[in-house]
């Protein structure tokens, strides 16, 4: 008798509305993943009973935690224009890390005004007049670069003056011209007050194991610079706790050819740091987590459905060191120089990808080989509170 073949996995993720009910996923909810890791871990109680016996009472069994996580190449949906809200299965992901999604369905376009700076472009007089409004979002001008280069991330903006401010700094200033925000599915990171419940099944091979009110408890964005030492691609990884609904003899279901676009390498883009373009191997966002599930003796668990209680940022790095003469990381390290972090790289309409951070401080960064040469290692924290950190699908 053969064995089961572990190369037959799949994954669907799809949103819970109702705590409680298992809202299971169709084809459209599937995405392919590698390093599938699910089960259920026992929940138990010691019983201190004393019996008379050298070995104590067996403990209690009180019931399982099930949890599920895998890694997924970070790949977009593709076609010509954004899905519907909600429909991007790795944006479900990234909602549950604490991300607010934003379709935008219209390219927002205007004729920018004449300014000085470097690293800013004055929109036009009809823009938003709300400080911030278009944080974290991609913006585009000829100025800025041709081609994908020709995308930029709006740091901060103000409403009164118009100006946005970039995340790198340009060769010439932005006199006028046409700029676009672009169609797309932006996600920023908010202050996750409104974090939606999962359903997930996960087919190996001819088993479904259905998990419902799940949260996740670990979540990372790991964008490697792809080259001849470094053969990898953008990818996300993640984890979720919640209860184990059911496991049930069903062939596993094939992601269809439509979600399996190739995922675009880290390259042929660009990355700035404090906004000068420089040479890097790696970018990771990496969220900690605490999950747990309020008590509650009505619900047959003694609890209700798990929810993120509390989480970190951290954003690790790794710099070539030739940059360390030119930006004096030691100083921005010893001043808690706010500085934003920009990358930017993709292949068609509907898979590319602006990742931006708007403000974060770095802490020390130290030397390390890295495919026989000299790479800075180290990590920086997050500043801001909302709008943290974005991670933009561009169309």
């Amino acid at each position: 008798m053969s064995g089961h073949k572990e190369s037959i996995v799949s994954m669907g993720i799809t949103i819970q509305p109702t705590p409680g009910t298992f809202n299971p996923p169709t084809s459209s909810d599937l995405i392919a993943i590698s390093a599938p890791d699910n089960g259920s871990d026992a929940i138990t109680a010691d019983d201190d009973t004393l019996n008379g016996s050298l070995w104590g009472v067996s403990r209690q069994f009180l019931g399982t935690r099930g949890r599920a996580g895998a890694t997924a190449r970070l790949r977009g949906p593709g076609g010509a224009t954004p899905p519907a809200a909600n429909a991007w299965v790795l944006g479900r992901i990234l909602q549950a890390a604490g991300f607010t999604e934003f379709r935008n369905s219209a390219v927002i376009t205007g004729t920018a005004a004449a300014n000085a700076a470097l690293d800013a472009i004055v929109l036009a007089a009809g823009s938003s007049a709300v400080d911030d409004f278009y944080k974290g979002f991609p913006i585009q001008h000829a100025g800025i670069g041709a081609g994908i280069r020709a995308n930029s991330i709006i740091r901060k903006y103000n409403g009164t003056t118009k100006v946005a401010e970039l995340s790198e700094t340009l060769g010439a200033a932005i006199a006028t011209g046409v700029y676009n925000i672009p169609i797309g599915l932006f996600y920023t990171l908010s202050t996750g007050l409104a974090i939606p419940l999962l359903s997930c099944s996960i087919w190996r091979h001819k088993k479904r194991y259905d998990y419902r009110d799940c949260a996740l408890s670990s979540f990372a964005l790991n964008i490697p610079v792809s080259n001849d030492a470094q053969t990898d691609s953008p990818s996300i990884e993640f984890s979720m706790v919640g209860v184990d609904h059911a496991e049930v003899d069903q062939d596993a279901l094939a992601v269809p050819d439509s979600a399996l676009l190739p995922p675009p390498p880290a390259k042929a883009g660009k990355f700035a740091l404090n906004k000068t373009l420089i040479g890097h191997q790696s970018l990771r966002l990496e969220f900690g987590l605490e999950t747990g599930a309020p008590p509650n003796q009505n619900f047959d668990a003694g609890q209700e459905s798990y929810e993120i209680l509390s989480g970190s940022r951290t954003v690790t790095l790794d710099l070539n060191q030739q940059l360390e003469s030119a930006m004096s990381l030691r100083t921005l390290v010893a001043n808690q120089t706010q500085i934003p972090i920009e990358s930017i790289f993709g292949l068609a309409a509907g898979n590319r990808f602006a990742v931006g951070v708007a403000n974060a401080a770095l802490n020390p960064l130290s030397p390390s080989g890295r495919n026989g040469f000299v790479g800075m290692q180290g990590d920086a924290v997050p500043v801001d509170v909302d709008r943290s950190i974005a991670i933009n699908l561009i169309y």
